[in-house]
């Protein structure tokens, strides 16, 4: 996290303003991006293709062959050691036609809110630890009960409360490896990407 950030900042990242674009899916499709690279790929493209487009709507000055530069970060966990993910298979007909019918774009947000001044270097570093965070905080994590058999236990306390008034995980230590085992992303697939100008 901490040495991806500096090497973005140091070495990637002009200083420019950079905006932070964040796209959530609807959970019936997580899967799909969690264990398919090509259609995690596919997405990434068709998002970063919309984001050229309106910025060059809205930004008539800068000329047509300018290109935008991107580098993305793929999301594949909760705040709670949860997957983003609940189901395999493919979607049938009737669930996608489902989801059109849902308010906000079946599913679909978008969050363009926050944005970086082109001078605020620790600002952008900052941005980038957090995109680039792991899965679980170790700050949060603590082992309790060892020593008494059968007691032990890892406590993982949440950021946020739960929907349950919930503010920790208590687990058995098995309870845990599970839990990260589902967060560990299938070989080949990178945890961030980049785009356009800064494509390799």
């Amino acid at each position: 996290m901490v040495e991806t950030a500096a090497h973005l900042v140091d070495h990637v990242l002009p200083p420019l303003p950079v905006r932070q674009w964040v796209l959530s899916v609807p959970k019936r499709i997580r899967p799909f991006l969690h264990h398919n690279p090509a259609i995690a790929g596919a997405v990434l493209r068709i998002f970063l293709r919309a984001i050229r487009t309106r910025l060059r709507l809205v930004s008539p000055g800068a000329g047509p062959g300018a290109h935008i530069g991107a580098i993305s970060f793929l999301h594949r966990f909760g705040s709670s050691l949860n997957a983003h993910f609940h189901r395999h298979g493919l979607l049938e007909r009737h669930v996608t036609d489902d989801m059109l019918t849902w308010q906000a774009f079946g599913g679909f947000s978008i969050d363009a809110s926050v944005h970086i001044a082109a001078h605020d270097r620790t600002g952008l570093e900052r941005l980038l630890r957090y995109c680039a965070r792991p899965p679980f905080a170790l700050e949060r994590l603590e082992a309790t009960g060892y020593g008494v058999p059968g007691g032990e236990r890892i406590v993982y306390r949440l950021s946020h409360p739960a929907p349950d008034g919930a503010t920790a995980l208590s687990l058995t230590p098995l309870e845990f490896l599970e839990r990260l085992a589902l967060l560990i992303a299938p070989p080949r697939i990178h945890r961030h990407r980049y785009h356009g100008v800064l494509a390799p």
